[in-house]
């Protein structure tokens, strides 16, 4: 076995401890043994050809042949085992991706091999996160200009557990979980390619426009409910449901990323995913160290986690909370011991319904919550049907003309940019990502009263303080001229008066914004 003193003369770890220069002298010290091998292996290869003369024209005795065969194969032997214990004192060679975990830049490897192997079908962009199990890459479709997402998985061969994972990820089709467009199993690196979402996570958006309206959190609980019913139906464990992981599209859609289904290299046992799951976790989940016991018992604990998203989504806070694990632990049990204290923060749930909804799967014992997830989709699926009644006459309307017309929000942008100077154009020109900023941004005018510091968060940023009054006005104008187009059949005087009012309210706080 190759001792600790040895190890720390390979390439790949000289280059990450003592830089260029002294890696590449200690590569040239291995072609020259590589020259000096081959040297040897030509010179064996001279004799085994003169020793096939000889013995063809009968110049020597079979013993005599034997003997001199016998002395070539035991130089080559020779020749051979040196090389297998040389070479390890260079390089690693057992595993590929360690000459890379030395290197300070690792990524630009991937880069230039990804590259190479994505060329004519692909460009990659920028480099979008790392962790400890992959690197995740924003590409383009070089013939349809479409965004997509590869993940490079950070391991060595690919097992046929991880390869069956792969393929039953790619078999998936729901509305509301990100599609696996492709991949490159067959050598390392190992890659997957999904379809971009290019939107906000979750608590991005609850951090720009405040706590979301029960209508609006029961459309994104019922989302989130059925995807993970339909992965339970396809025998396929998520087991990360958390804000973080959940994406808002540009359709105001929720989205879970299948990164999260396939469980490929080391698992991320950092102390921020310890906190999440501490903070998200059911209790069963978290007591078998992320183990769950069977696919019911996930149906279960997948209750305790949406309960935990909607209480989120709600209020804009995580009902487990505190500076520090310990803390969080001390939240969770205060939850399950004091009845009173837990009446007293789940009332933070405006819509009553839903936080009996969320009470209900927030119990500490699996079997007192409801007997499996299509039950809870059927009550989410109910509170859906009266969501008008806790809902603002201005979120209704709008609500009803995303419905009438999908094309709404392209709609908007192409009237408001109609006659917009070019040099102002530019700061519109990523429609997909101004989808989700213009649904931000109403949801956070529809509720002025209640999130005017939301509001002049938004127009303090460098990029809002480059447009006039005037462009907020028609901004305003435009939409809620396009809102009144659309939602003709229930426009009335109450409507009308809602609209413009808000409209004042936020030109006064703008003008004031602009002028400080």
């Amino acid at each position: 076995m190759l001792d600790q003193q040895s190890s720390d003369f390979r390439i790949e770890t000289v280059i990450g401890k003592d830089g260029l220069d002294p890696a590449f002298e200690r590569f040239s010290q291995l072609v020259q043994l590589f020259d000096q091998m081959e040297l040897n292996i030509r010179q064996l290869q001279g004799q085994l050809a003169n020793l096939k003369y000889e013995s063809n024209a009968g110049m020597l005795a079979a013993d005599d042949h034997n003997l001199a065969l016998n002395r070539i194969r035991h130089a080559f032997l020779s020749e051979l085992e040196q090389f297998k214990s040389t070479l390890p004192q260079y390089l690693n060679a057992s595993q590929p991706e360690l000459l890379m975990r030395g290197v300070s830049d690792q990524v630009q490897i991937v880069l230039e091999v990804m590259g190479q192997r994505l060329r004519g079908y692909y460009d990659i962009e920028r480099q979008i996160s790392e962790g400890n199990s992959a690197l995740v890459f924003l590409l383009k479709d070089v013939f349809t200009q479409r965004r997509v997402v590869a993940k490079v998985l950070k391991v060595p061969v690919l097992s046929g557990e991880i390869k069956a994972e792969i393929g039953a990820v790619s078999q998936l089709k729901h509305r509301n979980i990100i599609k696996l467009l492709g991949e490159s199993l067959d050598r390392f690196p190992f890659y997957v390619i999904c379809e971009f979402v290019n939107g906000p996570t979750l608590p991005e958006v609850l951090h720009k426009t405040g706590p979301r309206p029960a209508s609006q959190a029961i459309d994104w609980l019922f989302q989130l409910a059925d995807s993970l019913s339909y992965l339970r139906q396809k025998k396929i464990l998520h087991s990360n449901i958390r804000p973080s992981k959940i994406y808002i599209d540009e359709e105001q859609h929720v989205m879970i990323s299948p990164f999260d289904i396939i469980k490929a290299g080391k698992s991320e046992r950092t102390l921020g995913k310890f906190r999440e799951d501490c903070q998200y976790l059911s209790p069963e989940y978290l007591r078998g160290d992320g183990e769950p016991a069977s696919f019911q018992s996930m149906r279960s604990s997948d209750q305790f986690s949406i309960g935990l998203v909607a209480y989120k989504i709600m209020t804009g806070l995580d009902l487990f909370s505190g500076d520090s694990v310990m803390d969080i632990i001390a939240s969770r049990e205060l939850f399950f011991k004091d009845k009173r204290h837990r009446k007293r923060v789940l009332s933070a749930i405006s819509n009553k319904q839903l936080a009996q909804m969320v009470e209900r799967m927030l119990e500490e014992k699996p079997e007192n919550r409801y007997p499996d997830l299509y039950d809870v989709l059927l009550q989410f699926r109910q509170l859906s049907m009266k969501r008008d009644d806790d809902s603002s006459l201005l979120r209704n309307s709008y609500r009803r003309c995303l419905a009438v017309n999908k094309e709404f929000i392209n709609d908007f942008y192409t009237r408001f940019l109609d006659g917009m100077p070019e040099a102002d154009r530019g700061h519109f020109s990523n429609r997909g990502r101004q989808h989700t900023m213009l649904q931000m941004a109403m949801d956070v005018l529809i509720d002025l009263d209640q999130k005017e510091d939301l509001f002049r968060q938004l127009l303090s940023h460098n990029k809002h303080q480059q447009f006039g009054a005037a462009e907020y006005e028609r901004f305003l104008d435009v939409f809620i001229d396009l809102v009144r187009q659309n939602d003709q059949k229930n426009w009335n005087e109450a409507i009308e008066q809602a609209w413009m009012e808000m409209r004042k309210k936020a030109i006064i706080i703008v003008r004031e914004m602009l002028n400080s």
